[in-house]
């Protein structure tokens, strides 16, 4: 993945893709696959995995509370 950042930095840079992707030791469909999802933007199952659940909402407003109700939860 670095690798391919660095192409799209050389690409910005000026330089010819194709190049830039044998300098980086990656191919140009490798590369122009990369930039297609990374325009997409992050998938469902990728913001549902950055987000953890822990299967119930704790109150935010009181720390202590949300411990002590945290324990009994799992109590």
């Amino acid at each position: 993945m670095k690798r391919f950042v660095c192409v799209d930095d050389q690409k910005a840079a000026g330089f010819p893709v194709t190049s830039a992707c044998e300098a980086a030791g990656v191919s140009t469909s490798g590369y122009y696959d990369w930039a297609e999802r990374e325009a997409a933007g992050p998938t469902e199952r990728e913001l549902a995995e950055a987000e953890p659940s822990t299967g119930y909402d704790l109150p935010r407003s009181d720390p202590v509370l949300s411990i002590r109700r945290h324990h009994a939860l799992l109590a």
